[in-house]
């Protein structure tokens, strides 16, 4: 059953690149491997962006994007993460920073 799957993959990708026309299997592990990697930043997109811009609720949107596993818990840890909570322009309190905070 795997090598059908394997074959199968390997020619529906065969016609799209024709790199994988033979039927060198390392080729489709690679794929799947770069595929796998992309999934995976994608998934943890929230908590990239959230680390990044210094978010002060950072760890609570890590948490909820690892245990969160559906598409809403997602987006909702997504639109926080860019969710800049202290800007007294959107409604929130102005805090002061403390030094080395990231602006953005």
């Amino acid at each position: 059953m795997k090598k059908q799957l394997l074959l199968l993959l390997t020619l529906l990708l065969s016609a799209s690149f024709p790199v994988f026309a033979a039927s060198d299997e390392v080729g489709v592990y690679i794929l799947i491997f770069f595929v796998s990697i992309i999934g995976i930043a994608i998934f943890f997109l929230p908590t990239i962006i959230a680390f990044k811009r210094s978010h002060r609720n950072r760890w609570i949107i890590f948490l909820l994007n690892i245990f969160g596993a559906t598409i809403i818990l997602w987006i909702i840890a997504l639109v926080w993460s860019l969710n800049k909570i202290d800007d007294p322009v959107k409604g929130g309190k102005q805090i002061d920073g403390q030094p080395g905070d990231r602006v953005l």
